[in-house]
């Protein structure tokens, strides 16, 4: 018998530490100043319907003015937080628009490509500026890379959608 679940996804910032009930995943890569133009948001909003947690290190009460340094506790918060919930998710999820930098992300994908490389998956768009290092770590550890945001969607559904159990998601069925 098919029951479709009514629960809807979750989503965390920090400084909460949630604890996970439900598949999971962490949201790592290029933070963007405008909620329209955010993957993170907008990726959110496409898997909202699933009975998952969401992980995303985004704060909006971030203030550029603090240190960024191990001894000022609003930073040093922040870093333990992001390296808490990835041993702990079922999927990590990195992503590196075009014209970004974002190395803070390229140390993350560092961390996790050769630890969890069948649950991390990445987005590397033509045009981020150390594209060609992120396609060999990824290629030599085994990640999963696509190149739009639209795949990612696609990609990370489809990996929730199993880690929830789904036979058969457009019908609903556990």
């Amino acid at each position: 018998m098919s029951s479709p679940n009514p629960q809807r996804a979750k989503i965390h910032f920090p400084p909460a530490y949630p604890t996970l009930t439900c598949p999971s995943l962490i949201l790592f890569g290029t933070i963007e100043a405008s909620s329209t133009s955010d993957w993170a948001t907008n990726l959110t909003n496409h898997l909202s319907d699933l009975p998952i947690q969401i992980l995303n290190p985004r704060r909006d009460d971030w203030d550029s003015s603090w240190v960024e340094d191990a001894s000022f506790p609003p930073f040093k918060e922040q870093v333990e937080w992001e390296m808490h919930f990835p041993a702990e998710v079922g999927l990590i999820v990195i992503f590196f628009k075009a014209g970004s930098l974002c190395p803070v992300s390229l140390i993350e994908l560092g961390m996790y490509a050769s630890v969890r490389p069948g649950e991390t998956v990445v987005c590397c768009e033509e045009g981020f500026w150390k594209k060609g290092n992120v396609d060999v770590v990824c290629k030599k550890f085994g990640v999963e890379v696509v190149r739009t945001v639209g795949e990612l969607e696609r990609c990370v559904r489809g990996r929730m959608v199993g880690l929830c159990g789904y036979r058969d998601e457009e019908k609903g069925e556990w």
